[in-house]
């Protein structure tokens, strides 16, 4: 399967269905619309920014979540993503949040008010593990994280869910998006939902159990880019820096 990595800046290149908006597809997006993404398609933009205080609260508490994720897995290396990862011949792509280990996996970030959480019921929306699993099937990775944190500023727990990679639901996904892409191109006004329920089915994340609370591990920043534990740092020293190892869980 033909990928291609590109800058982020290059995104707005391309006509394409994108992580964050392939759950239409399916009807099961919280905020874009079938009806929506297929306009935005056929204008050639993206579906109109949405915004609220919520949205962005996530984008400042980002840099937190990987931080606190840090705690979580302390022999984690946390690299921000600045990569815009394609399927040219699918027209789908996505951008991550976060790289793990020498991108060996790759991690998204989201903030919900305690409200949300509760009406979550302990599990996000399959939007979000669709959306997940989109960045892994774009950049061909095995695993993925889902990090939430929950707005209670005087805890801020953090809640992760772990994705693996699956022939099944990488053929449902692209399945939808072909089908999605044929009907678009042959001028069908409103392509109908694809079928979720196996999707849902498949994406199943594995949990950690319980919130995990922030500790008192100091964090190092290296360049901007990389969020480093102390006991990584401590690792790292041992084996030559960049060594391809460094940093794995």
């Amino acid at each position: 399967m033909k990928r291609s990595v590109l800058s982020q800046l290059d995104k707005p290149k391309y006509r394409d269905i994108t992580a964050s908006r392939v759950a239409a597809l399916f009807d099961c997006h919280p905020f874009v619309t079938r009806a929506a993404l297929a306009g935005a398609l056929r204008s050639g933009g993206g579906p109109r920014a949405l915004s609220s205080s919520a949205m962005r609260a996530g984008r400042l508490l980002e840099p937190a979540i990987a931080q606190a994720v840090g705690e979580k897995h302390p022999t984690w290396v946390i690299e921000r993503a600045r990569d815009y990862l394609r399927l040219p011949t699918h027209r789908l792509g996505a951008i991550p949040d976060y790289y793990i280990n020498n991108r060996n996996a790759v991690m998204e970030c989201k903030s919900v008010s305690p409200d949300e959480w509760r009406a979550w019921h302990g599990q996000p929306p399959l939007a979000y593990f669709i959306q997940l699993f989109t960045q892994m099937v774009c950049g061909g990775f095995s695993s993925g994280t889902l990090a939430v944190m929950v707005r209670v500023f005087d805890a801020l727990p953090l809640h992760v869910f772990h994705l693996a990679a699956m022939d099944a639901a990488k053929s449902i996904l692209l399945s939808a998006v072909r089908t999605w892409w044929e009907q678009i191109d042959a001028g069908v006004a409103l392509p109908p939902p694809y079928p979720v329920d196996a999707l849902r089915d498949l994406l199943q994340p594995q949990a950690a159990v319980g919130a995990f609370p922030p500790t008192e591990k100091p964090l190092v920043m290296l360049d901007g880019h990389r969020i480093v534990t102390a006991a990584a740092m401590t690792s790292a020293r041992a084996t030559a820096y960049g060594s391809k190892g460094w940093g794995t869980a």
